[in-house]
Protein backbone atom coordinates (compact mmCIF):
# COMPACT_ATOMS: atom_id res chain seq x y z
CA UNK A 1 0.00 0.00 0.00
CA UNK A 2 2.92 2.82 1.00
CA UNK A 3 4.26 1.59 -2.24
CA UNK A 4 1.42 2.82 -4.23
CA UNK A 5 0.74 5.36 -2.39
CA UNK A 6 4.23 6.64 -2.65
CA UNK A 7 4.04 5.91 -6.25
CA UNK A 8 1.04 7.61 -7.22
CA UNK A 9 2.40 10.67 -5.10
CA UNK A 10 5.25 10.94 -7.77
CA UNK A 11 2.90 10.39 -10.73
CA UNK A 12 1.26 13.76 -9.20
CA UNK A 13 4.85 15.36 -9.22
CA UNK A 14 5.38 13.94 -12.46
CA UNK A 15 2.55 15.48 -13.74
CA UNK A 16 3.17 19.48 -12.01
CA UNK A 17 6.29 19.49 -13.32
CA UNK A 18 5.50 18.15 -17.13
CA UNK A 19 2.17 20.98 -16.95
CA UNK A 20 4.56 24.08 -15.62
CA UNK A 21 7.49 23.75 -18.14
CA UNK A 22 4.66 23.03 -21.14
CA UNK A 23 2.43 25.70 -19.92
CA UNK A 24 5.52 27.92 -19.87
CA UNK A 25 7.09 27.01 -23.13
CA UNK A 26 4.01 27.22 -24.91
CA UNK A 27 3.53 30.55 -23.21
CA UNK A 28 6.65 31.92 -24.52
CA UNK A 29 6.24 30.11 -28.21
CA UNK A 30 3.25 32.08 -28.45
CA UNK A 31 2.96 34.91 -26.33
CA UNK A 32 6.69 36.08 -26.31
CA UNK A 33 5.74 39.99 -26.42
CA UNK A 34 4.28 39.36 -22.73
CA UNK A 35 7.74 38.68 -21.24
CA UNK A 36 10.01 41.12 -24.01
CA UNK A 37 7.53 44.04 -23.27
CA UNK A 38 7.98 43.83 -19.69
CA UNK A 39 12.01 43.83 -20.62
CA UNK A 40 12.48 45.91 -22.62
CA UNK A 41 11.24 49.57 -23.78
CA UNK A 42 13.40 49.38 -27.16
CA UNK A 43 11.23 48.76 -30.17
CA UNK A 44 14.29 47.37 -31.96
CA UNK A 45 15.46 45.23 -29.50
CA UNK A 46 11.53 43.97 -28.84
CA UNK A 47 11.03 42.71 -32.87
CA UNK A 48 14.44 40.88 -32.53
CA UNK A 49 13.85 39.19 -29.31
CA UNK A 50 10.43 37.99 -29.90
CA UNK A 51 12.05 35.31 -32.36
CA UNK A 52 14.79 34.51 -29.95
CA UNK A 53 12.51 34.16 -27.11
CA UNK A 54 10.41 31.72 -29.16
CA UNK A 55 13.18 29.58 -30.54
CA UNK A 56 14.78 29.44 -26.97
CA UNK A 57 12.16 28.42 -25.21
CA UNK A 58 10.87 25.94 -27.36
CA UNK A 59 12.65 23.17 -25.52
CA UNK A 60 11.31 24.01 -22.30
CA UNK A 61 8.00 22.95 -23.09
CA UNK A 62 9.41 19.12 -22.82
CA UNK A 63 12.65 20.05 -20.30
CA UNK A 64 9.82 18.99 -17.65
CA UNK A 65 10.58 15.71 -18.50
CA UNK A 66 14.12 16.04 -18.05
CA UNK A 67 13.09 17.42 -14.25
CA UNK A 68 11.01 14.68 -13.86
CA UNK A 69 13.64 12.03 -14.65
CA UNK A 70 16.16 13.60 -12.88
CA UNK A 71 14.42 13.45 -9.39
CA UNK A 72 13.23 10.44 -9.72
CA UNK A 73 16.72 9.08 -10.33
CA UNK A 74 17.97 10.57 -7.15
CA UNK A 75 14.08 8.71 -5.54
CA UNK A 76 15.59 5.90 -6.86
CA UNK A 77 19.34 6.42 -5.37
CA UNK A 78 20.48 6.70 -8.39
CA UNK A 79 21.98 9.89 -7.75
CA UNK A 80 25.53 9.91 -10.21
CA UNK A 81 22.94 9.08 -13.64
CA UNK A 82 20.71 12.57 -12.18
CA UNK A 83 23.86 13.98 -12.60
CA UNK A 84 25.83 12.83 -15.14
CA UNK A 85 22.24 13.92 -17.26
CA UNK A 86 22.37 17.47 -16.10
CA UNK A 87 26.10 17.57 -17.14
CA UNK A 88 25.06 16.39 -20.53
CA UNK A 89 22.37 19.08 -20.85
CA UNK A 90 24.91 22.07 -20.35
CA UNK A 91 28.43 20.94 -20.56
CA UNK A 92 28.66 17.69 -22.64
CA UNK A 93 25.94 19.19 -25.46
CA UNK A 94 25.57 23.14 -24.85
CA UNK A 95 28.82 24.57 -24.61
CA UNK A 96 30.12 23.08 -27.93
CA UNK A 97 26.69 23.97 -29.60
CA UNK A 98 27.31 27.45 -28.35
CA UNK A 99 31.43 27.37 -30.14
CA UNK A 100 29.64 24.96 -33.18
CA UNK A 101 26.66 26.21 -34.57
CA UNK A 102 28.04 29.85 -35.04
CA UNK A 103 30.04 28.56 -37.57
CA UNK A 104 27.67 26.89 -39.82
CA UNK A 105 25.23 29.81 -39.62
CA UNK A 106 26.25 33.51 -40.17
CA UNK A 107 23.48 34.76 -38.03
CA UNK A 108 25.78 34.07 -34.74
CA UNK A 109 23.09 35.81 -32.07
CA UNK A 110 20.34 33.19 -33.63
CA UNK A 111 23.20 30.07 -33.82
CA UNK A 112 23.76 30.48 -29.96
CA UNK A 113 19.53 30.58 -29.41
CA UNK A 114 19.55 27.83 -31.37
CA UNK A 115 21.91 25.74 -29.22
CA UNK A 116 19.73 25.70 -26.18
CA UNK A 117 16.32 24.42 -27.25
CA UNK A 118 18.61 21.46 -29.24
CA UNK A 119 20.76 20.57 -26.25
CA UNK A 120 17.56 20.59 -24.18
CA UNK A 121 15.53 18.22 -27.00
CA UNK A 122 18.90 16.15 -27.53
CA UNK A 123 19.18 15.87 -23.34
CA UNK A 124 15.43 15.01 -22.80
CA UNK A 125 15.44 12.38 -25.64
CA UNK A 126 18.30 10.76 -23.75
CA UNK A 127 16.90 11.39 -20.30
CA UNK A 128 13.62 9.97 -21.17
CA UNK A 129 15.40 6.68 -22.81
CA UNK A 130 18.03 5.86 -19.98
CA UNK A 131 15.20 6.77 -17.47
CA UNK A 132 12.78 4.09 -18.77
CA UNK A 133 15.26 1.37 -19.73
CA UNK A 134 16.33 2.04 -15.91
CA UNK A 135 13.17 2.35 -13.99
CA UNK A 136 12.15 -0.86 -16.05
CA UNK A 137 15.29 -2.69 -14.32
CA UNK A 138 14.58 -1.23 -11.22
CA UNK A 139 10.46 -2.08 -10.88
CA UNK A 140 11.66 -5.98 -11.97
CA UNK A 141 14.21 -5.62 -8.92
CA UNK A 142 11.52 -4.74 -6.71
CA UNK A 143 9.26 -7.30 -8.07
CA UNK A 144 11.89 -9.63 -7.51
Amino acid sequence: VTFTVTRLSSMISVMGVLAFSAVLGLTCIFAPQIFVYLLTPDAALREYAIPCVRLYMAGVTIFGAQIACQQTFVALGNAKCSLFLACLRKLILLIPLVYLLPLFIPDTVFAIFLAEPIADVLAVLCTVTLFMHVFRKTMRAIAD
